[in-house]
């Protein structure tokens, strides 16, 4: 915790750490990470510090955490995003300078053969070749949304009868998000396929 009893004392273990391991990267993610891995970074010396947004204006909530986050933008070397969108927010929210701020989207490389034709993989979630597929990949958590996934299934669902809805992913609103789907009145159209 950064605010825990202790915390200076764990900064200073962690430069200590840095420094014997030989790191020259330090790629930080979260509040409580970019405080103490920047500043532990910068103790121990590394040139390198990455410092990654995942998400619009999720990093710091209040102003003095804005602040201290300011701060610390001018140690890092530079600060990743993930779309667009989070740049232009990193941008408004954090002052930094917009060379320092990069985009790299999520994505992961398909090996070379791995996909299976349309209608194969319609059949292997248990989808009819003529129905269509709508997937999300997210943990289920409050801040993926998924609970507006389902809200806009609906919509989708009065209008194309069609159309099927895949959530890949678990979490702790399973039970819930499942409820919701039924309370919607969609529970048929759409699948809770777990982690994958």
């Amino acid at each position: 915790k950064l605010l825990g009893a202790g915390s200076i004392k764990y900064i200073f273990r962690l430069a200590r750490h840095i420094r014997r391991e030989g790191i020259d990267v330090v790629h930080l993610l979260f509040f409580d990470s970019v405080v103490i891995g920047t500043i532990a970074a910068k103790l121990s010396g590394v040139q390198v510090v990455i410092s990654a947004r995942r998400g619009i204006g999720s990093l710091a909530s209040r102003r003095p955490e804005m602040l201290f986050v300011r701060a610390l933008d001018g140690l890092s070397t530079c600060l990743l995003s993930n779309s667009h969108a989070v740049r232009e927010s990193v941008l408004k929210d954090e002052k930094v300078v917009p060379h320092k701020v990069l985009v790299i989207h999520n994505g992961i490389k398909v090996p070379e053969g791995a996909a299976l034709p349309p209608g194969e993989a319609k059949l292997g979630l248990g989808l009819r070749p003529r129905e269509l597929c709508v997937g999300m990949v997210a943990n289920l958590r409050h801040v993926k949304g998924v609970d507006i996934f389902l809200r806009a299934a609906a919509l989708v669902q009065e209008e194309e009868p069609l159309a099927r809805f895949c959530i890949f992913g678990e979490g702790e609103l399973r039970d819930e998000l499942q409820n919701l789907a039924q309370e919607l009145g969609i529970a048929d159209a759409v699948k809770f396929m777990g982690f994958r």
